[in-house]
């Protein structure tokens, strides 16, 4: 943790040439590396629900399971994105409109989120979704990842991280417009470290678990905030005077590679606080590459159909839980009962369910596409049309309130 802190110290002390909150500003514009990262994510995630069904017959898989690493690729995202722009919108404007970043999350988060849950809940009287009603509260209160595992059901059980999200988005905003960004660049370290030391600790002797027993502890937000928090503390850093370009400099391809190396090593490798070090580097890396796009080794996350998977990604990520399920194989059994596919087929569940996965990428993609095209981008561009007038009404009060000031003045 020292090493963290030292770093940031370091690296703010070194370029920044003042302290002035106003001077610091975070990306401005549309980052398309994002996306690219977003693409990484999602497809690593969706790899990894699809092979869960095939791990019990082909051990060899097993590396799949490292796709839920697409989760805190997410997170660091998360946090580097927001802010940034929570940073660039004070520097703009000379402050954070707080109600106009919960309403700009509603609209986005919001419509695709509810219409999943609305599909799910006409599918109850076919026997597909939940009739648990604290999981309906949970997903609706966004505590899904405090829900003991004895109510989860697996249709719901993506929200986990949705609900991480939304933790950090209720809390961060107002704590950076409260100490500033200069005291959330101290502040931050300290949190990981406090964050990182509870989650050794409870993950030992369990503690949590003896207060609220049955809780999963990987979902937590206690456990998994800091992911997101060392993708804002990225933000920060090069958001201080002179920090961005100076940095921007020492970033070559092959470091980025290296990076990415020791990061795969990690992963596969059992390592002392593996854990840490694998936020440290999926939030370093996002950073870098967000610098420095054009480098041989990141090239790629910009490409369009990358891209374009990375802006599906949310609505992707929502509707391949309903489509992956590692219970069920029945498209698998339908298809082996037809007579091109019976010899293929017949007697073999892992071929039948090998073949159906092209037709649950293809579902999942097809209600991403309807989910994108016909709910998420129309909702933000109602959300865009609505925070535009209520800025220029703020604007108009603003201006009658001046012509007003004249008249109060007393007369000499």
């Amino acid at each position: 943790m020292a090493l963290i802190r030292n770093l940031t110290a370091k690296l703010t002390s070194r370029f920044a040439g003042a302290k002035n909150d106003l001077q610091e500003t975070g990306f401005t514009g549309y980052i398309p590396t994002l996306d690219g990262w977003r693409a990484v994510a999602i497809l690593a995630v969706i790899f990894h629900h699809a092979m869960i069904p095939l791990l019990g017959v082909h051990p060899w898989l097993n590396f799949s399971e490292q796709g839920a690493l697409g989760v805190d690729v997410f997170f660091a995202l998360s946090g580097f994105l927001i802010c940034s722009r929570l940073l660039d919108e004070r520097a703009k404007s000379g402050f954070i409109d707080i109600k106009a970043f919960y309403l700009r999350r509603a609209f986005r988060i919001l419509p695709p989120y509810l219409t999943y849950l609305a599909a799910l809940a006409m599918m109850i009287p076919f026997g597909l979704g939940s009739r648990q009603l604290a999981e309906w509260i949970s997903c609706l209160t966004f505590t899904r990842n405090y829900l003991p595992a004895s109510l989860w059901t697996w249709k719901t059980g993506h929200f986990w991280s949705l609900s991480v999200e939304e933790h950090f988005y209720l809390i961060f905003p107002a704590v950076l417009i409260l100490i500033g960004s200069s005291r959330m660049r101290r502040f931050l370290p300290w949190l990981i470290a406090a964050a990182t030391t509870w989650r050794v600790a409870d993950y030992r002797f369990h503690i949590f678990d003896k207060v609220f027993p049955g809780i999963p502890y990987p979902y937590r937000s206690d456990i998994r905030l800091d992911g997101i928090a060392f993708g804002a503390l990225a933000a920060l850093i090069l958001a201080a005077p002179g920090v961005k370009e100076a940095v921007r400099r020492h970033i070559t391809g092959p470091r980025i590679a290296a990076a990415a190396a020791l990061l795969l090593t990690i992963i596969y490798v059992p390592v002392p606080m593996a854990v840490l070090f694998q936020r440290v580097l999926i939030a370093a890396l996002v950073a870098a590459t967000a610098l420095r796009p054009e480098v041989f080794v990141t090239r790629w996350l910009e490409a369009k159909w990358v891209r374009w998977i990375g802006r599906l990604s949310y609505s992707l990520y929502i509707w391949q839980q309903m489509f992956f399920v590692p219970t069920q194989n029945a498209l698998g059994k339908m298809l082996a009962k037809l007579p091109i596919f019976h010899p293929v087929l017949a007697g073999a569940s892992d071929r039948a369910f090998i073949l159906q996965i092209p037709l649950l990428c293809a579902g999942t993609l097809l209600m991403a596409v309807i989910s994108f095209y016909l709910i998420e981008q129309p909702a933000l561009r109602r959300g865009a049309r609505y925070l535009k007038s209520r800025k220029e009404a703020a604007k108009a009060r603003l201006a009658v309130s001046s012509e007003r000031i004249p008249e109060l003045a007393p007369t000499v």
